[in-house]
């Protein structure tokens, strides 16, 4: 493994663990006490909770990771007779109730597995993946993922399908993806652009060659994920959501 790319895994479990703290993340946690994240004994507790459309809610977090005090989020839901939590990114609510008000009730979204469990809840939308399949767990800051609380593994080969369509430089291949898995919509959050160094991993690229000091670079700038959190006209898609933190494409 080359110098640059160990560096670029050092820097990657910086960035997803901060992400981790601030957003309260969890694998389906617990309602309170103390659960261990990543390996640290953390003390989490639920501070509030607010109803959200038939069957979820979302769950205002108070806890103490590694001595560092933070308020997250988590969505509660229930859907095919069981229950999933996972966490919630309150920056994405004006998206999701876009989502639900103006999507129908049986469409299908391909994203990357972070934003799944939160279509699915706020909106009652499906996703082509809403967790991370068991071989990719390194690239979670815990390294651990619960299947009885926040759902089975997804499969590497849907894992793989999603990953091709969002770092492809041929829309097309985008468009294939979603006709294999009856997915309507594509919906990017503009914090992918720090979270696409995972989605070069996964993909076998190099990711020095997309990402310089966390900025993408010109090559970076042909691939679909990346035209689209640039608002970007892409050919057999129609920008149909935008705001400051995510964007939305339908086919």
């Amino acid at each position: 493994m080359n110098k640059k790319l160990l560096l670029g895994l050092f820097l990657m479990s910086i960035l997803i663990g901060a992400l981790f703290i601030l957003n309260g993340v969890q694998e389906g946690g617990k309602e309170g006490g103390k659960e261990e994240q990543g390996g640290i004994e953390s003390n989490r507790e639920i501070i509030d909770s607010e109803k959200v459309g038939e069957n979820a809610q979302i769950l205002t977090i108070k806890g103490e990771s590694n001595q560092v005090e933070y308020t997250g989020y988590d969505i509660n839901y229930s859907r095919d007779n069981r229950i999933y939590r996972n966490y919630f990114e309150s920056n994405l609510r004006q998206a999701l109730g876009w989502i639900n008000e103006n999507t129908k009730e049986n469409s299908t979204f391909l994203c990357w597995w972070d934003y799944g469990h939160m279509i699915r809840g706020y909106s009652g939308r499906d996703v082509i993946i809403y967790s991370p399949s068991e071989d990719i767990l390194y690239t979670l800051a815990s390294k651990k993922w619960n299947e009885e609380g926040s759902g089975d593994f997804s499969s590497r080969e849907k894992i793989d399908d999603v990953v091709l369509a969002l770092v492809s430089t041929d829309p097309k291949e985008t468009r294939e993806v979603m006709e294999k898995y009856n997915a309507e919509y594509v919906f990017v959050a503009t914090e992918d652009k720090f979270k696409s160094y995972v989605l070069f991993l996964i993909a076998g690229y190099d990711p020095s060659e997309y990402l310089v000091d966390g900025e993408p670079t010109k090559k970076a700038m042909e691939i679909v994920i990346f035209r689209m959190i640039d608002e970007q006209t892409i050919e057999g898609f129609e920008l149909v959501y935008s705001d400051e933190y995510a964007k939305i494409y339908r086919k």
